[in-house]
This record gives structure tokens, C-alpha cells and sequence, in this order.
């Protein structure tokens, strides 16, 4: 079964960026990317499934095999150390 989707005239101008602005963003990207790469396996899995896709703390848990206690402060740790890091990046 094929899903119809409506078709909407692709506004280019109206999405352009500042090419500075998207540097930047680029760069915060790329260094928070850097950053999680060097969380362990666990805590990258904790935050893939609850913030990328979206899943409550009891099924990380349950999908990696933890006490919620554990994926809650496995998360809030790693939430801490990246705002911390990069809290003068979104001051500038």
C-alpha cells in the first residue's frame, strides 16, 4: 500500500541561512558529536533511545537490561557533562 502525500511548491528562498549562522551550527554539531563519541556505549544507547527516539526511561531500562534508577542517572550525568562543556558555545 502506497501513502499519498500532498505536494506543496518548495519555497528555497524562504529557507536560506545565514552562512554564517549554519557554520556555526555545523560546528556546535560537529564538537557535541565528538563529545558523545566519547561516552561509553550504555550512555550512548541511553540517549539515542530516549531523546532521538523518543522512549520513557522505563523502556530504555527495559530494552538495555538496567534499573530505571540507573538509565536516570546515567542520562542526567551525561545531559550534565555536555551542558556543561558546551554552555559557552550558546553564549556566543
Amino acid at each position: 500500500m502506497r501513502a499519498h502525500r500532498a505536494e506543496c511548491e518548495l519555497d528555497i528562498e524562504a529557507h536560506s541561512t545565514d552562512p554564517v549562522d549554519e557554520l556555526e551550527f555545523l560546528e556546535r554539531r560537529r564538537l557535541v558529536r565528538r563529545e558523545l563519541e566519547t561516552f561509553s556505549v550504555t550512555d550512548q544507547q541511553i540517549l539515542l533511545l530516549s531523546l532521538v527516539d523518543g522512549q520513557s526511561l522505563a523502556e530504555v531500562a527495559r530494552t538495555l537490561n538496567m534499573s530505571h534508577d540507573a538509565v536516570r542517572a546515567r542520562k542526567s550525568r551525561a545531559i550534565r557533562k555536555i551542558t556543561k562543556k558546551f554552555a559557552s558555545l550558546s553564549q556566543k
